[in-house]
Order: structure tokens, then sequence, then C-alpha cells
């Protein structure tokens, strides 16, 4: 993706909005994602409902296609972004991913679910 030079807002990749809940130590919703930080709003114990809202929704639909998502490539947006959507970039993210969650033992938690 680096070599692509990065998210492009014309052909977006990054799904920061919609792959990742971004929560302030203020404890509140941070939109499109913590870097941009575009917009913040309080929480008040109702996540759930707040994610729905029209203005939460209006901002997830601009992920990876504001003038400042130009050229982004910052990995904890766009690992979870390869995850949601099958493209060369999911492909080329596999093996890593499959490591991390191999050597991290995330797959156990899969097992022992009651």
């Amino acid at each position: 993706m680096r070599r692509d030079g990065g998210n492009h807002i014309s052909d977006p990749v990054c799904l920061a909005g919609s792959t990742t809940i971004v929560i302030s130590p203020k404890n509140e919703l941070v939109l499109p994602c913590y870097h941009l930080g575009i917009k913040t709003f309080p929480i008040k114990n109702n996540l759930f409902e707040l994610y729905q809202a029209q203005e939460v929704q209006e901002l997830i639909a601009l992920e990876g296609r504001l003038p400042a998502c130009e050229g982004c490539t910052i990995n904890c947006y766009m690992q979870p972004s390869f995850a949601v959507e099958i493209n060369k970039y999911w492909w080329q993210a596999l093996p890593s991913t499959i490591k991390y969650n191999r050597e991290k033992g995330t797959w156990k938690r899969l097992l022992f679910k009651s």
C-alpha cells in the first residue's frame, strides 16, 4: 500500500469509521479516526444509539474520502480495513494477520467460548 502511495480519496481503501471505534480518554466517539479527529461526540452511556445517529453515519460515509486521507498509511486503520473487503491488500496482509493471531493466541478464544 505504501508503494501505491497510500489511501487515495478517489478510490479509498480506508474504512476506519466503519471498522474501528475510537473512544477518547474523555469518553467521546472520535470520527472519522483518531488522527483526523474532525468531530467528537459525547458517548453518555449510549454508544450503540450514538453510532446509529445520522450525523455519525454521515461522517463514517466520508471514511478515506476526506482531503487529509490522501496518502494515509496508518496501519491501525488499514489493517481492519483490509479485513472486510477482499482486494489485493487483503491478500498481502493475510500472512502477517495469520502470524499475529498465531503468536498472540487470539485464535484460542474461539475454542473456549461458552
